[in-house]
């Protein structure tokens, strides 16, 4: 009894986290085995949202830093993955055909410089738009359109057998190149799930 009242009295005085503090807690869990965690942004959004629609000169300044400045993640940031995902389903499409070794091996090392420069694009937003210090500053429909788009290209992939595909025709190095792009990517459509919780809604795109 003693025991149960002591618990209670514990969880009793442990706060929950705020979104902000749960958001942290997920992007430092996230981002830290990819060895891409900083204290701080390089850049920060210098324009917060507006929530009041009297405050005009403020939004057009949001509205043309959400288009123009680094530190926000674009409306149309989703299009660079659409040559991404098609690439990936036409190597893995075409894995079956009975073609010379050398040429599935060259195809598939080609979507390994696809998926790096992706995953290079990736880091800029992990480390900038999406770090606790700028995510409230993002617009929930370029969040939502992005993690639509990164999840398009992983579904691919996630088929069983799917990832062995193409690794199994990469060199040792190439393979390592690959599964780092990879896990870039898995890395921020987690962040994305969760930025879309603290992005703002207004004002409508």
């Amino acid at each position: 009894m003693l025991l149960v009242l002591i618990l209670v009295m514990v969880v009793g005085v442990v706060a929950p986290l705020s979104a902000r503090e749960a958001y942290e807690a997920k992007y430092r869990a996230v981002v830290t085995p990819l060895s891409l965690y900083l204290a701080h942004p390089p850049v920060l959004a210098p324009v917060t949202p507006s929530r009041s629609r009297s405050q005009a000169t403020l939004m057009r300044g949001y509205m043309h830093a959400l288009f123009n400045h680094q530190a926000y993640i674009h409306p149309d940031a989703d299009n660079r993955l659409a040559a991404l995902h098609i690439r990936t389903i036409t190597t893995l499409t075409h894995e079956a055909e009975p073609r010379a070794r050398d040429y599935q091996r060259l195809r598939a090392a080609g979507l390994v410089a696809v998926f790096e420069e992706a995953a290079n694009q990736a880091k800029g937003e992990i480390q900038v738009a999406l770090h606790p210090s700028n995510v409230r500053a993002q617009h929930i429909q370029a969040v939502e359109k992005l993690q639509e788009e990164v999840n398009r290209v992983l579904d691919v992939l996630k088929t069983e057998g799917n990832v062995d595909l193409v690794t199994n025709k990469l060199d040792i190095h190439e393979k390592a190149r690959f599964i780092k792009a990879y896990d870039v990517l898995k890395a921020e459509t987690k962040l994305l799930k969760k930025a879309a919780k603290l992005a703002t809604k207004f004002p409508s795109l």
